[in-house]
């Protein structure tokens, strides 16, 4: 008999595995691709492949690299083998990207990214696929990131600091960072949150949408050792990985949703209120609720200074982080990418992606252990949101309003002393002000 926890374990020996297998594989035919810079002019309108372009029916073998990488769906689909086939290319260009820079070609294109657009090509592609112009990057707000300095001077003040000592600081806060330790996400308090939302808009049945999988069209046309591949790595998992969900799961109810946020108070927006708003514009559909907000904020995850996002400075804080000028944008896509996951995916699949990604975490040079706490219990509350939808618990759910209020479900009241004072004494130097009286030398005390 199997030990608890056994299945986890070979689960993860598996997709380890298969991991190095799609990463090889990946690696063999992405040698073959030119960079998207080096590729000849992408289809038109005139061209006869784009005549009658359905991406239903289209010959998925007709189209290069150049068109395929800017495909994108312009509403849900359940199967859509074209957007199969050009997730599934943009993973293998993104092998190619990883493997040129660590090549030393620093200057690899083999993305499409904001900062990287043809748009000569991109245009054509577009026509010929019959999408509408990818929107500018969005805008940004001018404005320091915020921080609330009420919470910081307090802990400094606890900390010990003096007056003189929190003016210093206050005065270069954006150099003041405490990373916190503690985790933040109590997973059955927010899990009783959602279903609380769930229950007081009655006038919704919660429903389900069938999540998009690999379709059989676009299975047909890869080799035996691929198709084994995507039956395990699901192209929600994929797309995921990627970051690139707003292209290739898109719901139709995404710029609604960030219409919403933008019009909401600046670091006024909290998980609850967000799943709110997105399971009204799904009418009740908990997947693609949790799937409309994931779209929304990991769209412009590869942005530079992401964090000026008008849309980031709308969300709150959900970070045991001290100084508001940590990274919030990707623990908040992250924390909703993880429970779209679990929600889909269940415990054992969704315990293994999490640890593949904080594994994936602890080499990035931004490692967060804030961001893996997002990955880890992100997991845990998509899958009691995907067992209180299997067993329709929202029949008989009792109302419990206090189930919304934020600091129940989140946790940032964390000690930061010792860090702070750790950090005072090692850096205190380059804060401008009343300097500390030099330590006498030997001679001088005589």
């Amino acid at each position: 008999m199997n030990k608890p926890g056994s299945k986890a374990v070979n689960l993860s020996v598996l997709y380890t595995v298969v991991g190095l297998f799609m990463l090889a594989g990946a690696n063999a035919h992405a040698k073959k691709v030119k960079p998207l810079d080096q590729m000849p002019q992408a289809p038109g309108p005139g061209d006869a492949i784009c005549k009658n372009f359905d991406p239903l029916t289209a010959n998925l073998n007709d189209f290069d690299y150049r068109t395929l990488a800017w495909y994108r769906q312009t509403e849900y689909r359940a199967e859509d083998p074209f957007s199969d086939h050009a997730l599934w290319t943009e993973f293998r260009l993104q092998v190619k990207d990883k493997i040129d820079r660590i090549h030393g070609n620093q200057n690899a294109r083999n993305l499409v990214l904001y900062s990287n657009r043809d748009e000569a090509n991109e245009t054509r592609a577009e026509a010929c696929m019959k999408l509408p112009p990818l929107p500018p990057p969005p805008r940004q707000d001018t404005v320091a990131p915020f921080v609330d300095e009420a919470r910081f001077t307090d802990a400094l003040r606890k900390a010990g600091l003096s007056n003189d000592e929190i003016s210093r600081v206050l005065a270069k806060k954006s150099q003041f960072t405490i990373l916190g330790h503690e985790n933040p996400f109590a997973v059955k308090e927010f899990s009783e949150g959602l279903f609380q939302v769930i229950h007081e808009e009655a006038d919704l049945t919660p429903s389900s949408a069938s999540p998009t999988k690999w379709s059989k069209k676009f299975l047909r046309t890869e080799n035996t050792f691929t198709r084994a591949v995507q039956k395990i790595a699901s192209k929600l998992l994929v797309a995921l990985g990627n970051g690139t969900t707003s292209r290739h799961f898109r719901v139709g109810t995404e710029d609604n949703l960030r219409e919403w946020i933008l019009a909401q108070p600046e670091r006024s927006i909290f998980p609850t209120e967000l799943f709110r708003q997105s399971y009204r514009l799904n009418k009740g559909d908990v997947y693609l609720s949790i799937l409309a907000i994931e779209n929304v904020l990991s769209e412009y995850f590869l942005i530079g200074d992401r964090e000026n996002l008008v849309q980031t400075n709308k969300l709150g804080m959900i970070l045991n982080h001290l100084n508001g000028y940590m990274d919030l944008y990707g623990p908040w896509y992250h924390l909703w990418g993880t429970i779209l996951f679990g929600y889909v995916a269940g415990p054992i699949e969704g315990m293994v992606a999490a640890d593949a990604e904080m594994l994936n975490g602890i080499f990035a040079k931004d490692a967060s252990n804030q961001e893996d706490l997002a990955n880890r219990k992100g997991i845990d509350i998509g899958v009691q949101l995907r067992r209180f939808m299997k067993n329709e618990e929202w029949k008989n759910l009792e109302s419990h309003p206090e189930y919304l209020v934020k600091e129940r479900y989140l946790h940032l009241e964390e000690d930061y002393s010792d860090r702070i004072q750790k950090f005072w004494k090692e850096h205190q130097s380059e804060f401008p002000g009343s300097q500390p009286a030099p330590t006498p030398t030997p001679a001088q005390s005589e």
